[in-house]
């Protein structure tokens, strides 16, 4: 057998392989959840929050597998000698509506010449965003002058600030996917196979990171200042709900996890704010509620 061929059925074994492992932990998910609702023991009390059969951490899960398979993905086959598309060219395909963005540069003249700056070709940029089932392309044109001096060079627009800098995803994107994933409880593999309905080559991981990244960098920064005015209020509503995390390390499935809800802050300007905690203890408390002195509504154990 030639080289070529081996390394192509390598590749198809290696692409089969990760498919089947990929299934197997949805079964053992599956299997573990199902065995739990027939034998565990079960509680009578009323529980208004449905039981959410995914993992709550699915995106930082995916991340971290991820990592350990780029080789895989990243695999090409020798005797396939066509260039290989971008990931912004993949996720931006032809067949998707265009709409166009524009952005003037910020200077008229010429800082060498003081002569007025003539208009050419503007630099276009592509990135993919969408709205629920429905995807398209926003166009950024920005504005390029130049001058007849030609001892200038050509003055582009400034870039607008990014929720993921350098990366083909609009903002929009990641909003209508954290909405799906949080409030619609829509599994990222499903996301997924809505891109690919749509004609988009989208992978789970991409959507994972992605929400990640804006999560960490974007909201988190709200969040904190969200937490200070309600922390600055005479008044807090808290109460928790039990959680049950999936594949969490060092824990069993088990074991009961919370699910920390706060209400607070001054009136027309309340905040409501989610906290995870693996417990139910002083030290969860003492971290939601840092050095607070006023009045506390909570419900009776």
């Amino acid at each position: 057998m030639e080289t070529v061929d081996i390394r192509a059925e390598n590749t198809a074994l290696k692409s089969e392989n990760k498919a089947l492992k990929s299934r197997l932990q949805m079964i053992e998910a599956q299997l573990a959840l199902l065995t739990q609702k027939t034998f565990h023991i079960k509680s009578e009390k009323h529980s208004p929050w449905p039981e959410l059969p995914f993992e709550f951490n699915e995106a930082e899960v995916i991340v971290d597998s991820a990592q350990d398979q780029n080789h895989d993905s990243s695999t090409v086959k020798a005797y396939n000698r066509t260039k290989r598309k971008s990931r912004t060219q993949t996720q931006t395909p032809d067949h998707l509506p265009r709409v166009d963005a524009y952005h003037k540069a910020d200077v008229n003249e010429c800082p060498c010449c003081q002569a007025e700056l003539q208009e050419t070709t503007p630099e276009i940029q592509e990135q993919l965003a969408c709205l629920p089932s429905k995807f398209y392309v926003v166009r950024n044109h920005y504005q390029k002058l130049t001058c007849t001096c030609q001892q200038q060079p050509p003055i582009v627009a400034p870039r607008p600030p990014r929720a993921l800098p350098k990366s083909g995803i609009h903002a929009l994107a990641v909003a209508t996917w954290i909405e799906q994933k949080y409030d619609y409880s829509l599994p990222l593999y499903r996301l997924e196979r809505m891109a690919h309905a749509a004609g988009v080559e989208l992978t789970r991981n991409t959507i994972a990171e992605s929400i990640i990244t804006v999560s960490q960098n974007v909201l988190q920064p709200l969040v904190n200042l969200m937490n200070d005015a309600m922390l600055a209020f005479d008044i807090i509503w808290i109460d928790e709900t039990t959680l049950q995390v999936l594949k969490e390390p060092g824990r069993s499935p088990d074991n009961k996890s919370y699910l920390w809800i706060r209400r607070g802050g001054p009136p027309g300007q309340e905040s409501i704010l989610l906290d995870y905690a693996m417990h139910r203890n002083r030290d969860t408390c003492k971290r939601l509620l840092p050095d607070f002195q006023f009045y506390l509504v909570t419900g009776a154990n």
